[in-house]
């Protein structure tokens, strides 16, 4: 009987072997540790610290950050939602899926429609998946108003799907303008016919363009829901803060109160803080919330008044 010859494999080839799947893993946790665990240790970091808007360290806060959270009425209305949002959908979830997987478990003569109809679900893309809600959800041609007998906007807001901006000067990149003055803006709303369709009001662009503002709201009160907040010192000083340029904010505030006016304030002023050195930006930026939280103020009290 010959002898069986006994082979034996480099070592190195032997470890090799054995650590090779873990390799494949390097890049997957290399992607995982830059963009998962690095960001959350580094906001973890930085929430004991305060930082100004390019995220550098000022100053040691301790829990001032935290206390200030979670004494906050907004975050702690939002943590009260997120939790009756969780109680409410949790267990239907639970009661759901178990049921579809008892469902699942015993083949039957539809088990493979069914199975079918839950491989779909994962095999078609969440972009088409949306598309395909947006078609059903369509107030004009989907399936679900044509169903249920409903005229309903389902995914849009139910009073405001489209606001048109009154803008200022004659053309940008060669294209006319045509909604500058005030009843330009109501012609094209009437035109339109569309109740989803109102009015976002510009008081920089209707003080740029000599417009009477007080004349401009009352012929649009009724469609107006959102304003653009921002002063003008001219063409070359525009979306700077209110008090600073040509308007008459307590003049403007007035002509709001008497309109019963109720819906936003959005304040435009990035041109405010461009030119302001970095260690006065958060300075700059809690005295505009000042600003505008004074205008606001100033027109609740003309309205009471």
């Amino acid at each position: 009987m010959g002898k069986k010859k006994l082979s034996l494999k480099p070592v190195g080839k032997r470890i090799f072997k054995n650590v090779e799947p873990y390799l494949y893993l390097i890049p997957a946790f290399a992607l995982l540790l830059l963009f998962t665990y690095y960001p959350f240790v580094k906001n973890t970091v930085l929430s004991f610290f305060t930082v100004n808007k390019f995220r550098e360290i000022k100053e040691f806060a301790g829990l001032a950050n935290y206390i200030r959270v979670l004494t906050d009425e907004t975050f702690l209305q939002a943590i009260g939602n997120t939790l009756v949002f969780v109680i409410t959908t949790v267990p239907v979830s639970i009661v759901i899926g178990l049921a579809l997987a008892l469902l699942a478990k015993k083949r039957r003569k539809t088990s493979s429609v069914y199975e079918a109809m839950y491989a779909l679900s994962m095999a078609i893309s969440v972009s088409v998946v949306a598309m395909i809600f947006q078609f059903a959800f369509n107030p004009s041609m989907g399936i679900i108003n044509k169903v249920t007998g409903l005229d309903i906007s389902w995914l849009t807001d139910p009073k405001t799907a489209l606001a048109i901006e009154n803008m200022w000067g004659e053309k940008t990149a060669g294209v006319p303008h045509y909604a500058v003055q005030p009843e330009e803006v109501l012609r094209l709303i009437e035109d339109i016919q569309c109740d989803n369709v109102k009015v976002c009001w510009d008081v920089e662009h209707g003080s740029i363009e000599k417009i009477n503002q007080t004349e401009a709201l009352h012929m649009l009160k009724n469609h107006i829901v959102t304003t653009h907040i921002s002063d003008e010192a001219g063409v070359n000083q525009i979306h700077i803060l209110p008090y600073f340029g040509n308007i008459d904010w307590e003049k403007l505030l007035k002509a709001f109160a008497d309109i019963g006016y109720n819906g936003i304030f959005n304040f435009e002023i990035q041109h405010y803080l461009p030119g302001v050195p970095k260690e006065l930006i958060l300075p700059a930026m809690e005295f505009s919330r000042k600003v505008g939280a004074y205008l606001v103020k100033s027109l609740e009290e003309m309205k009471t008044s």
